[in-house]
């Protein structure tokens, strides 16, 4: 094919026709199992690969001459674009041949096509340009486009007068080279070692292998595990961490893919299509089915379980017995081995003199439960203002109930008092003396920074007792005639007014199951004798005392004395609390016949009413004994309760009970007890804080 042009001064273009040879795409399917299509590659049935060139020669007069042009393709359609390259030309005015290979075309399918631009620069510096019809490429063919460039000369008076003619010749012969295939870029697999993992055991490692494509792809990693979990979601490796048995899809996908195109001879053509999404499962089998098939983890206090497929180390619950730890130790329920100790309030000093109304000076001990030896020094409260926020705190020294509590929580002790000096007269009857709780840490600090103003709890009342869910906040129990007694919800911290629960007399409260409770006060009658205070923990509003079903709706005058209680779960056939003691110092006769002692109290199948089964007892000679202090646990399966007596010189007794025997068959042992003279007092008693 020939085309003439001359070079013409103004408006007139110099015209230069070339016929270009594009070798098509030729590609090949990977042998694979899941691929997601290159689109810039179309597979094809041959496995031949072929490229073609062209044979240039350009000779023009005067020395002018083009002596490079620069090519690119533009696809439409959905066709891809490519950037293309330059061509050079060279030897200027000498036949010669130029070649070069387009490879690695996609094939055009319907409704898609090509342009091919040329641009570039004759030797007078004159702009070159020229764009092609549409065409096709089509698979396993040569493709021939003939286009037109003009190169665009400027307007002068040295030019007007130029008129050279010459030719250009375009051997558009297609010389048919051999090249060998390379694989496509992209991913060619996925590997995860190990192939099946555990639940909570090493991650299982993930990795792609890339082919082709001078810089490897980059990769996004996802997961459809809703239970499982990628450590890193970018990069050609990760892990993978199996949180649930399950098989787990884990996708690799590659964000950038380089598909090679040649502009210099013997330029590899891309064959075979890869993956730029890749999946895998991810199988993660369980730990365990069994507790039986997981390792022993601590002590008794922290067996391992089997949950959800995993061995998970779960605290046994409070009480339950040390067997591989020391002699008389228990489970704290926070997966460690304690001593079995419980605290009880003594009022007075053994180097005193006899207790009377006036405030006495008030500790806390720590004892054995085995022995009653103390297990750590005395705690003593503050017998006056020690100064700074803390207050002073003494009780009444013949006061009969001082209750004592541990937090729900279990790390703190809480009771109430008075802010007076140690020796003054009955605080219960000094409007000057309010009403002051003490918090008690498991390390054996004290705080007693929590006043209740006697505009807010008179403490012309008897007060009685406090509990607390974690020391934040406190609920107070008290009697008297006022108004201003009853339960009251008062937050940690000075001058707090708090809030009046219920203007009923009530002598101690205790949060059990989060239900927070009381039992009745008998010296003005009127309430039940166990009873829920509202719904739950209440803080604010007028609250119902409400008596738990088959329990006496009043105590009086010839009833029953309650005091402390204790509720715990001891049958496993009834779900949740289903026993329940309460202490009692006065016995009752007549038709009632209730007998001084720990009542028990049990929970019928159904969850719906309450019965007396028993009367846990204690002798003084032949006299039988009341109680006031009263805590308990459940050990192993038997109730352990811990009791202090309504004697004058009172004792502390320890009780087991199997919570079903009626009559009651368990054991008694009196385990510490007051001196004589009436010089101290054991009062409220309660497990001790962790």
């Amino acid at each position: 094919m020939f085309s003439m042009f001359k070079r013409i001064p103004g408006a007139m273009a110099l015209k230069l026709a070339f016929a270009f040879a594009l070798a098509s795409v030729l590609a090949m399917a990977c042998s694979t199992a899941s691929t997601v299509s290159n689109p810039n590659q179309v597979p094809s049935t041959s496995a031949a690969s072929n490229t073609g060139s062209i044979g240039m020669n350009l000779v023009t007069p005067n020395g002018t001459q083009l002596f490079a042009v620069t090519w690119s393709l533009t696809g439409s359609g959905g066709a891809p674009s490519y950037p293309g390259g330059t061509v050079n030309i060279s030897d200027a005015g000498i036949a010669g041949n130029v070649e070069f290979v387009v490879g690695g075309i996609a094939a055009t399918g319907m409704g898609q096509s090509y342009t091919m631009t040329i641009t570039g620069y004759d030797t007078n510096n004159d702009p070159c340009s020229g764009t092609s019809a549409p065409f096709g490429v089509v698979a396993d063919a040569d493709t021939y486009v003939l286009l037109s460039v003009t190169c665009v000369v400027a307007t002068d008076a040295a030019t007007a007068t130029i008129n050279n003619t010459g030719s250009v010749q375009v051997d558009a012969a297609i010389n048919y080279v051999q090249q060998d295939a390379f694989a496509c870029p992209g991913i060619s697999s996925v590997s995860i070692l190990p192939a099946l993992g555990e639940v909570g055991g090493p991650p299982l490692a993930l990795a792609v292998t890339t082919i082709g494509g001078d810089v490897p792809p980059t990769f996004v990693w996802s997961t459809n595990a809703p239970a499982g979990s990628l450590t890193s979601t970018t990069g050609a490796s990760t892990v993978f961490e199996c949180l649930a048995t399950g098989t787990w899809q884990i996708t690799a996908q590659a964000e950038e893919l380089e598909v090679p195109i040649g502009s210099d001879a013997d330029v590899n053509v891309c064959q075979g299509v890869a993956y730029t999404t890749i999946t895998a499962l991810a199988n993660c089998d369980p730990q365990c089915t069994t507790a039986s098939q997981c390792p022993s983890v601590g002590t008794t206090c922290e067996p391992t379980a089997c949950i959800g497929g995993l061995c998970v180390p779960q605290s046994a619950p409070e009480g339950t017995p040390c067997t591989d730890a020391g002699a008389n130790e228990i489970c704290n329920g926070i997966g460690s081995c304690v001593p079995f100790t419980f605290d009880v309030v003594r009022i007075g000093n053994p180097a005193g003199a006899a207790l009377g109304v006036a405030a006495a000076p008030v500790f806390i001990e720590q004892r054995n439960v085995t022995d009653g030896g103390l297990a750590s020094p005395p705690i003593a409260l503050p017998p006056s203002a020690p100064g700074g926020a803390n207050q002073a705190f003494v009780e009444t020294g013949t006061a009969l109930g001082v209750g004592l509590n541990r937090s729900t929580d279990g790390h703190t002790l809480s009771l109430v008092g008075y802010a007076a000096d140690a020796g003054t007269g009955n605080p219960a009857n000094n409007a000057s003396a309010p009403a002051v709780v003490a918090l008690v840490g498991a390390s054996g600090t004290v705080d007693t920074s929590t006043v209740v103003p006697s505009a807010s709890f008179n403490t012309l009342n008897a007060l009685r007792s406090a509990v607390s869910a974690d020391g934040g906040a406190f609920w107070v129990s008290g009697s008297g005639a006022t108004p201003t007694g009853g339960v009251w919800y008062v937050q940690y911290g000075t001058a707090r007014t708090g809030a009046q629960l219920s203007p009923t007399n009530v002598r101690t409260v205790g949060i059990f199951g989060g239900q927070l409770y009381g039992t009745g006060e008998t010296a003005s009658g009127g309430a039940p004798e166990l009873f829920t205070v509202g719904s739950g923990v209440p803080t604010s509003g007028t609250q119902a005392l409400t008596a738990l079903s088959g329990l006496p709706t009043s105590v009086g005058a010839g009833t029953v004395s309650p005091w402390q209680f204790v509720l715990l779960d001891m049958v496993p056939s009834i779900p949740g609390l289903d026993t329940l003691y309460i202490a009692n110092d006065t016995a009752v006769a007549g038709d009632s016949g209730v007998p001084m002692g720990i009542q028990r109290w049990s929970l019928n199948t159904a969850g719906t009413s309450w019965s007396l089964t028993a009367t846990l007892e204690l002798l003084n000679g032949t006299t039988q004994v009341g109680f006031r202090g009263l805590t308990g646990i459940n050990v192993g399966g038997t109730a352990t309760l811990i009791a202090s007596t309504a004697e004058t010189a009172n004792r502390v007794a320890v009780f087991t009970d199997d919570a079903v025997s009626s009559p009651w068959a368990g054991t008694v042992s009196v385990v510490v007890a007051a001196p004589a003279g009436g010089v101290e007092y054991f009062r409220g008693i309660a497990l001790s804080p962790h």
